[in-house]
């Protein structure tokens, strides 16, 4: 939001001795963050007004040119590129030694094709007065020769830029920046209400709404005038000055009047052509297959989400969003039809983000705009069309109801210090109140506040707290230190929280990255990972690839990763610890982690033979996941029942007893050709994990003075027989003795090759035992392996190998 001081002024009397600073300090005081202040008077103090006197061809260039140039007593000669110049025209000279706004470079003599120039000719690109420019600028006959540019054109006014929070739509108006400086007293509001003009014919043009019940809130009033014998000049001085300092290009005088009361008063209309239109205009829902030519030169596609504005032959209007190019107004218009109405939020966000358009009617109408000022918009911008552009007007024509009831909130006095921790008196709450508008019925300590139309943030008593701190003072708020007592053990996160953290350090631990992602995905991504027909879509999405609440934290990783890689970023893997939405129910929210891996395992290395992520990684990460979590691995399960997305025979699923805790495994080769690589991943399901008293989940680090002990078995099984029911088998089977542990049990050697016929196959595991009291002999050892033998004979079926 754009304004500057001279338009500040016009609607507050500000206090004498009010500087751009104070301004600047109150408004951030204020919540009101000033980003900027801009001074072009310093910026272009060295800027001159020069009249072109000559004009010749360079004699080495076909498209320069050398203009001679009269600053006062002084003629200069300049090279130019433009295709604007002309004798007699009065331009904008930069001197040598003055620095280019648009790129920061101090103008120097050089030689340009054989030729020096002692200066230069200015766009107002590059003055950084507009976005784009054609030519260099222009000015009037009356620009006096040999003053100083930004002095004459009054661009020596201050320009305030302040960053507004979605909340504040009252304050994306210069009046509803000079009605938050009031109420801290730095000025008194200026009554610029103007007198009702009374139309002196009838509309030839009536409105119509014709909305169904599940869309009638998108609009219910609106307000329209017809104007005739007017003259669509170009706009006065102080308006183009007023939109050229905000960065806006004047086109032309009904256009500008509508950009002008959008920012001075937050209050966007449209004006139509009226000779362009056919029959009444009429405010409806979409038509699928619709289009729409709109102002900004492109076509859309229109739909029943969209809400429009047609004539009895076409769509004319994205409602509240941009107007239509074949109905616009321009120098030739003599009849005008004004449309100002109020439109929901809700319908002006799900059209503009459906059409990617973004306008300034749209930024005011999606915040929320003042519905008691529909009518009087159209008044004052009547006024200004009669001052500049002449002509009749018509009575007004109306349809629909807007309901002008305040909203109310009951409010305790008591809760300022209760909330906030000061002490404002009751009379200087009141007093605060009253100056942002609102109505106050006492009663005792307490009271009822009618809220002002144009605050769409507020509407709870904690909202009120806010507002009465916000202009007390942020600074009236004490400091003092945090009673701490000892005896207070109550655990600052909860059971879910800490088991949260302690997976989260634990994947850390194995070297992934931890990514924190958006808890919502495209339509796409659901379909991919999703099993079920349930979909939990937002009501008013950032973005449309973002509308789905995700059931599985893999699409966004993923996506980060894939984004990282394209980028140069090859790390080893990410992971997430967060929310799942498998219902718009609260107990369907669940708590979930999940990580992914792809690529290298390792970095190209002449000494080190290249290993790419696999399976068993993900297996390990998902694994450690679980320990941390507090889960026994010994009681945990394995099957091939696995999700779509998983590759049929290189992924698993994780049971304990009937409980689902998540998968591991690879991505099914389908999804490897969408995303270009193979990956591997895992997802836990928290809420399936068994709640523990345990305080802790990590395992006590025990160190041992004997040396642990290696012994290899491989035994001959049934080709359907998991490995893991064999290591599972041998970690149990010594279970009941005191004087051993095993440490760890791992696979290394799978052989099906001879057995296959059989259908068998040879699991070869390596045991690691370590002694605790005493050194074990011959006998002890043997006794132990023969224990592990049968032990898996007993659970497996699976024989000794000879």
């Amino acid at each position: 939001m754009k304004f500057s001081l001279s338009w500040l002024s016009e609607h507050i009397e500000l206090l004498p001795n009010t500087n751009t600073e104070i301004i600047s300090n109150s408004l951030t005081n204020l919540g009101l963050e000033v980003e900027a202040v801009l001074d072009s008077s310093e910026q272009l103090k060295g800027f001159i007004i020069a009249k072109i006197i000559e004009i010749t061809p360079h004699p080495n260039a076909d498209k320069l040119n050398i203009c001679k140039v009269e600053i006062g007593d002084k003629k200069l000669s300049v090279v130019c590129g433009a295709t604007n110049v002309r004798n007699g025209l009065k331009v904008v000279f930069a001197p040598i030694g003055v620095t280019i706004p648009l790129n920061g470079l101090v103008l120097k003599r050089k030689d340009i094709r054989g030729f020096t120039g002692e200066g230069m000719l200015c766009s107002a690109e590059e003055l950084c007065l507009e976005e784009k420019s054609n030519g260099i600028i222009e000015l009037t006959e009356d620009a006096p020769v040999g003053n100083i540019y930004a002095d004459w054109v009054g661009l020596s006014d201050p320009i305030f830029e302040i960053g507004l929070t979605p909340n504040r739509g009252d304050c994306a108006s210069v009046l509803g920046i000079a009605r938050e400086l009031a109420s801290i007293g730095l000025g008194k509001l200026k009554n610029n209400t103007k007198e009702a003009i009374k139309g002196n014919y009838k509309s030839p043009i009536e409105w119509n709404i014709k909305l169904d019940s599940k869309n009638k809130s998108a609009c219910p009033y609106v307000v329209g005038r017809h104007f005739k014998g007017l003259k669509n000049i170009e706009s006065p001085d102080w308006l183009k000055k007023r939109l050229k300092s905000i960065g806006l290009k004047p086109i032309s005088a009904l256009v500008d009047l509508t950009n002008f009361i959008t920012f001075d008063l937050g209050r966007p209309l449209h004006v139509f052509d009226a000779q362009k239109l056919s029959g009444n205009l009429c405010i409806r829902m979409g038509i699928s297959g619709e289009k729409i030519l709109a102002l900004d030169g492109k076509n859309y596609n229109l739909d029943e989400k969209i809400m429009m504005i047609s004539d009895s032959d076409n769509a004319v209007s994205i409602a509240g969003v941009m107007g239509g190019e074949d109905s616009s107004c321009d120098e030739n218009t003599t009849e005008m039809f004004l449309e100002s109405a109020y439109f929901n939020p809700k319908n002006v966000t799900t059209s503009g983000r459906s059409l990617n358009i973004q306008s300034d009617a749209r930024y005011r109408f999606e915040r929320g705009v003042d519905p008691t000022f529909v009518d009087e918009g159209v008044n004052i911008m009547t006024h200004l069309v009669k001052a500049i552009c002449g002509g009749e007007v018509s009575e007004l024509v109306t349809a629909g109801k807007i309901n002008l009831k305040k909203r109310q909130v009951q409010y305790s006095y008591s809760e300022v210090n209760k909330l906030g921790g000061i002490e404002v008196d009751k009379n200087k709450q009141d007093e605060i109140l009253k100056s942002l508008g609102f109505q106050i019925e006492n009663k005792g300590d307490k009271a009822n506040l009618l809220i002002p139309h144009w605050r769409h943030d507020v509407k709870d008593e904690i909202d009120i707290v806010e507002e009465v701190i916000r202009i007390y003072g942020y600074d009236n708020l004490k400091e003092f230190p945090l009673s701490y007592s000892s005896n207070n053990k109550n655990a600052v996160l909860s059971f879910d929280e800490y088991r949260n953290r302690l997976i989260s350090q634990a994947l850390i631990k194995r070297g992934l990255y931890e990514s924190v992602t958006f808890s919502f995905i495209s339509l796409k991504d659901h379909q991919l990972y999703s099993d079920n027909d349930i979909l939990v879509e937002l009501d008013n999405p950032i973005s449309e690839d973002l509308s789905i609440m995700r059931q599985s934290l893999l699409p966004n990783l993923i996506n980060n990763f894939i984004k990282n890689y394209n980028k140069g970023l090859n790390n080893s893997g990410l992971y997430e610890v967060g929310p799942i939405y498998l219902g718009s129910g609260e107990k369907e929210q669940i708590s979930c982690s999940a990580g992914i891996r792809s690529g290298a395992v390792t970095e190209r290395h002449w000494a080190i033979k290249d290993r790419e992520f696999d399976i068993y990684d993900s297996k390990k990460d998902a694994y450690k996941a679980l320990e941390a979590g507090g889960i026994n691995l010994s009681s945990i399960k394995l099957n091939t029942t696995v999700p779509k997305w998983y590759h049929p025979g290189r992924a698993a699923s994780i049971t304990l007893g009937k409980n689902l805790l998540g998968y591991f495994g690879e991505l099914h080769p389908k999804y490897s050709e969408i995303y270009g690589m193979r990956i591997m991943c895992f997802e836990l399901f928290h809420n399936q994990f068994p709640k523990t008293n345990k305080k802790k989940f990590n395992k006590e680090y025990v160190t041992y003075s004997l040396m642990p002990i290696k012994r290899d078995f491989a035994f001959i099984t049934d080709m359907d027989i998991p490995a893991d029911d064999l290591v599972k088998s041998v970690k149990k089977s010594l279970s009941n003795l005191n004087n051993i542990k095993i440490l760890n049990v791992n696979l290394f050697d799978v052989y099906e090759k001879e057995l296959s016929v059989s259908k068998q196959k040879s699991l070869a595991l390596e045991v690691m035992l370590q002694p605790i009291e005493k050194t074990l002999t011959d006998i002890q050892i043997k006794e132990i392996s023969n224990t592990i033998v049968e032990s898996v004979k007993k659970d497996t079926n699976a024989i000794l190998r000879d």
